[in-house]
Parts: structure tokens; C-alpha cells; sequence
């Protein structure tokens, strides 16, 4: 796992922005002396101010903690901990389009089984069609 991973990511992002510590400080709503720490890895700031960077900085939550790590992020963590972060990522963390990663779940899942549905159809239309309607090799 990498170390300080959050305040790398944070500077990846405001220098990818083009913004100064202080322009990303008034643009995310914290001190250009707090965001300083973090980015230096000497503060780990909660979900919830990781939270609040990423809708300032314009990434998902998931990003600034490392998405490759976040399993092994929550398995590190006690089982209270654990659980909470497990839940705000799958339940209350709301992604760009609006969201929440277990309703993207859903929406997928539903949209699959229509596609499911739908091969189905086609497959006993086909069928339909064979009887129905011979084709040329039997002539």
C-alpha cells in the first residue's frame, strides 16, 4: 500500500487544475495550511473531508484514496471502521452521474436481465420464423 497516497493524489489533482495550494484551499473550503499538511502526508484527513476535496477538486472520493487499494483499505481497517467506509462507498458516496454505487448495481443488473429477456425473444422468433416461414434450402 502506498504511503501518503491522499496527499499525493490531492496534489496530482490541484496541480493537474493549475491551482496554487491557496486556490485549491478556497475551492475546496479548508486552509491553505491544512491542505499543505495533508499533501505532505503528515495529516490523514477523515472520509469526510476526503470527501469533501474530491467534489472540490472534481474526482471521485474512491480516487483519492487509491480505487486499486480500496478493498484492502477497508480489510485493514477494524470491523466498526471497516463497515462504515464499506457502506459510504456502496451506499452514500454519489458518483458524477448522480448515483450511488449499489443503484448503478441495480440499474446494471435490471438492464441485463432485460438484454437477457430480449436474446430470449429473439431466439424463440427465430425459431418461429424457421417454421413458419421455410427457407430457401428446403425448396
Amino acid at each position: 500500500m502506498e504511503e501518503n497516497i491522499v496527499g499525493k493524489r490531492i496534489k496530482e489533482q490541484r496541480e493537474r487544475l493549475g491551482l496554487s495550494l491557496r486556490e485549491a484551499a478556497d475551492k475546496i473550503g479548508m486552509s491553505a495550511g491544512y491542505l499543505s499538511t495533508i499533501e505532505r502526508g503528515e495529516g490523514l484527513p477523515s472520509v469526510e473531508k476526503i470527501r469533501t476535496i474530491s467534489k472540490g477538486l472534481g474526482r471521485p472520493l474512491i480516487w483519492f484514496i487509491g480505487e486499486e487499494d480500496v478493498m484492502d483499505k477497508i480489510n485493514i481497517l477494524d470491523n466498526t471502521k471497516g463497515t462504515d467506509l464499506y457502506d459510504f462507498i456502496l451506499n452514500k458516496y454519489v458518483f458524477p452521474n448522480g448515483l450511488t454505487y449499489c443503484e448503478m448495481d441495480k440499474r446494471l443488473k435490471t438492464l441485463e436481465e432485460k438484454v437477457s429477456k430480449t436474446d430470449e425473444l429473439e431466439g424463440v422468433i427465430n425459431k418461429l420464423r424457421e417454421v413458419i416461414i421455410p427457407s430457401d434450402d428446403s425448396k
